[in-house]
């Protein structure tokens, strides 16, 4: 598996790519098909070992590009515990920052905000060119809420550089920085 900017100097995205990227996206596919709002390989149900127990097969299933049939898992029966939790994390994802688990409670999203932070290309803009209000067209386009014209270090920017194909102004721009 691969993640990070593909595309050329014009037109850059953020993306992650290979055999697993599509594997997880044909199982989240068939979320609609078995009537599940979550479903997990059989590979991740028997990494989860002892937990495995509140998992619930749903069948074998034939998923397209993937080679072989797989067994798909659910969570079955939540505690009110589990179910108040979850309630109370979507209730503060409303309040806190945008995507706060993402960015720093989750490890995947933790290490690539760490490695995004030793990135080497830099969003900078001119403050004088800029004629946006309060809700730029650059911050608007962004999946993580990032105003580029006040981005900092940690502030998430994954780099996807959709800022700069929104700004009007064409204020934005990318440069090199050596780590």
């Amino acid at each position: 598996m691969f993640y990070g900017n593909i595309g050329s100097k014009e037109r850059l995205d953020f993306t992650v790519i290979g055999p697993a990227v599509n594997e997880v996206s044909r199982i989240a596919a068939m979320c609609r098909s078995v009537d599940q709002p979550l479903l997990v390989s059989s590979a991740f149900a028997v990494a989860m070992g002892e937990t495995r127990s509140r998992l619930v097969s749903v069948g074998r299933y034939a998923l397209r590009g993937i080679g072989r049939p797989q067994e798909l898992f659910t969570v079955g029966a939540t505690s009110s515990f589990s179910a108040g939790l979850l309630g109370a994390l979507l209730l503060l994802d409303l309040v806190l920052p945008r995507r706060l688990f993402c960015r720093a409670l989750c490890p995947a999203g933790a290490l690539a905000n760490f490695l995004r932070t030793r990135r080497t290309l830099r969003i900078s803009s001119e403050p004088a060119r800029c004629s946006c209000a309060d809700r730029p067209s650059c911050q608007a386009a962004c999946a993580w809420g990032v105003d580029p014209r006040r981005a900092g270090r940690f502030d998430g920017c994954t780099m996807c550089l959709a800022c700069l194909d929104a700004c009007p102004a064409g204020n934005l721009t990318v440069t090199h920085h050596p780590p």
